[in-house]
């Protein structure tokens, strides 16, 4: 088992994780490679998703760059899956002090895009292969599906983070 890779999720697929909902994504392949670069069987990705750091309880928005680490006092991080703000940080900026899941890889393996079943498009938080197919038109581009490309099947156990990645954390704008 390796340190933590990183993995982007949208925040419909971050509220569908956290719901217990979606325990599969899929992903292109990069290079025809024989290799996942998310990593293999028991590997662990923790998620980037769309974030903010907001002052409870006057919801002052952190301006500037992301912090290498916790900026402590009343900042806290909120996800965009669960609140709304009025201005998100994107994922890919997401530092990892700041990330709420890990992910155990259970299973992996490649096959076409179009190779997915129903009991797939469930594992991937859909209800069906037409609903999922218009998921990942929205995502990756319209042509994308019709391409059928290579993509990897990751399986994943949802952990619990790191207790460095929950201290700063606070619940969604209801729980509070």
């Amino acid at each position: 088992m390796s340190n933590p890779r990183q993995i982007l999720m949208t925040p419909s697929n971050a509220r569908l994780i956290k719901q217990g909902k979606k325990w599969e994504t899929r992903r292109f392949v990069k290079n025809d490679s024989d290799s996942c670069r998310y990593g293999g069987e028991g590997d662990l990705l923790w998620v980037r998703e769309n974030w903010q750091l907001v002052t409870v309880p006057f919801g002052d928005i952190w301006r500037g760059p992301a912090p290498k680490r916790h900026p402590g006092g009343d900042w806290h991080v909120i996800y965009q899956a669960d609140d709304e703000c009025s201005r998100w940080r994107p994922s890919i900026h997401m530092p990892r002090w700041a990330g709420r899941f890990i992910l155990k890889i259970n299973q992996f393996h490649q096959e076409p895009l179009h190779a997915i079943t129903d009991a797939g498009a469930q594992a991937e938080g859909m209800p069906s292969v037409d609903a999922y197919r218009r998921e990942w038109a929205s995502i990756n581009g319209p042509e994308s599906w019709d391409a059928n490309s290579p993509v990897w099947v990751i399986r994943f156990t949802k952990t619990e983070p790191h207790r460095c990645m929950t201290r700063h954390r606070i619940g969604s704008a209801t729980e509070r």
